[in-house]
């Protein structure tokens, strides 16, 4: 019962910050669930948390069938929380990839790995993410009978 909890709060906090920018015009009362989180550590504390509960939800569903219990609602806090975590980190705050050699005149050299591709992946789709994991917990947490929610 606690994993369910868990999963619908870190995914409604997680969305609500990962579409902060988005939800701030439309309701300014939840830009500050975004401030209580604005500093770096408590988003990548929240982005760990939630990650983490959605890898526990999919391996301790709390009712329904053994996998497809929690499915959808762990799927999206894996998600969220990993693009949260992605968004929230140096390279993401910092132009992504970029480095350069001792000498200032030498040319700078783009790394493409997955690191690089998934925190651009995550900065591009970061508010219809956000939207879709507050509804996800919001659903979970109203619907709990239901097997894939």
């Amino acid at each position: 019962m606690q994993l369910y909890f868990l999963i619908t709060l870190g995914n409604v906090l997680t969305g609500t910050i990962l579409a902060s920018d988005y939800l701030a015009r439309r309701a300014p009362a939840l830009a500050r669930i975004a401030e209580l989180f604005g500093e770096r550590r408590g988003r990548v504390t929240l982005g760990a948390l939630t990650a983490a509960a959605g890898f526990l939800g999919l391996t301790f569903p709390a009712a329904g069938w053994a996998f497809f219990g929690d499915l959808i609602p762990a799927l999206v806090g894996i998600a969220a929380g990993g693009t949260l975590l992605a968004t929230s980190s140096d390279r993401g705050e910092e132009e992504t990839g970029s480095r350069t050699t001792k000498d200032d005149s030498a040319p700078v050299v783009k790394a493409d790995g997955i690191v690089d591709r998934a925190t651009k992946l995550g900065a591009t789709y970061r508010v219809p993410l956000g939207l879709a994991s507050v509804a996800t917990g919001l659903l979970h947490f109203l619907l709990p009978g239901f097997s894939l929610l």
